[in-house]
């Protein structure tokens, strides 16, 4: 499943959260950031997500840096900007439709080492 797909079908399962999954007490197990949603969607944990080594600049702040297509730029976008996890979708499948040879993604749960080093969501 395409991660834009997934970030979609995770915004229908809980109210869109920010910030890190590890923090944020009882109200924060009750919320979603892009990401986490779309880990509930593809039945895996957050840390078992995907990588797409793919490096893209955040359209909204334009860097200075590149961020990574999964988790760094949708958690960017999610907590520094506050886009709604459609619009992150968006976004993500605009990049997924441009570069075909990330239509396959690395099997579900082989988590790259960068995605635990991830602070954000």
């Amino acid at each position: 499943m395409k991660l834009s797909v997934a970030i979609r079908l995770g915004a229908m399962l809980k109210p869109q959260g920010f910030g890190s999954p590890y923090s944020g007490g009882d109200e924060r197990k009750t919320q979603a950031c892009a990401l986490e949603g779309a880990a509930l969607a593809l039945g895996i944990k957050y840390d078992d997500l995907p990588f797409i080594d793919l490096q893209v600049t955040c359209p909204e702040c334009g860097g200075p840096h590149q961020q990574y297509l999964n988790v760094f730029i949708a958690g960017h976008l999610n907590d520094a900007h506050h886009w709604t996890r459609e619009r992150i979708a968006d976004f993500v499948q605009s990049i997924e439709d441009q570069n075909p040879e990330i239509a396959a993604q690395p099997e579900v749960g082989t988590a790259d080492p960068r995605v635990a080093e991830h602070v954000g969501c």
